[in-house]
């Protein structure tokens, strides 16, 4: 069975991804939001009914934004088709779609199981740095950003609090992988080469970012060998 994450949506079709992994009823797809267009949304759900692959979503800033109706600025709105006032119309057109993001904005974190590894799924993280002081308490996990050093020890600090052995999540658009020595350890140490497939380590915790789908970034993780693939369309 294999694990697919992917995540910040951003308007772009998931078709290229259907027609390369073809994942099938024994394979899990990890969604960590972030749509901004309806039929993307669409997309996701049909494909979920279709194939009946276990799909495990939360959702983004911007979903929450949108549910919401919380005008906010960003450059993959800036440089998409729609303004964001045009993505809640259109939203608000297909009860359907919207009736999907308000569900998986109240999930913010969901657990899953990789092997015998737990898992937490999130947009943004645990904890982290937060660029606006407007943010809610109740928002802060859809905006979080892991940047310093100090952004992933407090998550991990989390993660050891709660149980989890690793974190997946998007939100940063860039491809990463952090680790940290599990019985206490602190140090944090961060992947240098994520241009070849490589196996989870299990005496240590991990925090992945996805990278972003609309760049055609995603992960793929084989549940039997535990083995990590970042990949690129």
């Amino acid at each position: 069975m294999t694990i697919y994450a992917l995540g910040d949506y951003h308007g772009r079709s998931i078709e290229e991804f259907l027609e390369i992994e073809e994942p099938t009823s024994e394979d899990t797809i990890l969604s960590t939001g972030d749509f901004d267009e309806v039929n993307v949304i669409n997309e996701i759900t049909g494909f979920e009914e279709e194939s009946e692959s276990s799909l495990i979503d939360v959702g983004g800033n911007h979903d929450h934004a949108l549910i919401y109706e919380m005008p906010i600025s960003s450059p993959t709105i800036e440089k998409g088709d729609k303004e964001f006032y045009q993505m809640m119309e259109e939203l608000g057109k297909d009860p359907d779609a919207k009736e999907y993001l308000q569900k998986v904005v109240e999930n913010p974190i969901k657990k899953f199981e990789i092997g015998d590894m737990t898992g937490v799924l999130v947009h943004g993280g645990l904890a982290g740095h937060i660029q606006s002081d407007n943010i809610d308490e109740e928002m802060k996990n859809f905006w979080y950003r892991l940047w310093e050093d100090e952004d992933f020890e407090a998550n991990f600090d989390k993660m050891d609090e709660a149980g989890y052995d690793l974190m997946i999540r998007g939100h940063d658009h860039r491809k990463d992988h952090a680790f940290r020595p599990k019985k206490g350890f602190k140090p944090t140490y961060r992947s240098r080469n994520l241009q070849e497939p490589y196996k989870l380590d299990k005496s240590k915790n991990h925090i992945i970012t996805h990278g972003a789908w609309y760049k055609g970034n995603y992960i793929a993780i084989d549940e039997e060998k535990l083995e990590i693939e970042f990949k690129s369309i």
